[in-house]
């Protein structure tokens, strides 16, 4: 820690200004699981039937959101 004491602070008082430089390291948390990344299975899509299936799920799962833009 570095501290140094700098005269003139205040003209109406004794007190003096304390400035002070500290150096932290931050410690690495080990308790914390890490965040598995998700792999996907895109070589599936290549297939006719499992791409069809997927296009119809991301169909029923956004169509919410068409009908609120076809609505708005």
């Amino acid at each position: 820690m570095d501290t140094r004491v700098k005269r003139g602070a205040d003209v109406a008082s004794d007190h003096h200004l304390v400035t002070a430089s500290v150096k932290l390291k931050l410690k690495r948390n080990e308790n914390k699981k890490q965040a598995t990344r998700v792999k996907y299975r895109v070589h599936l899509l290549k297939e006719q039937t499992k791409a069809k299936e997927f296009q119809l799920t991301l169909t029923n799962k956004y169509q919410v959101l068409q009908n609120l833009l076809d609505t708005g």
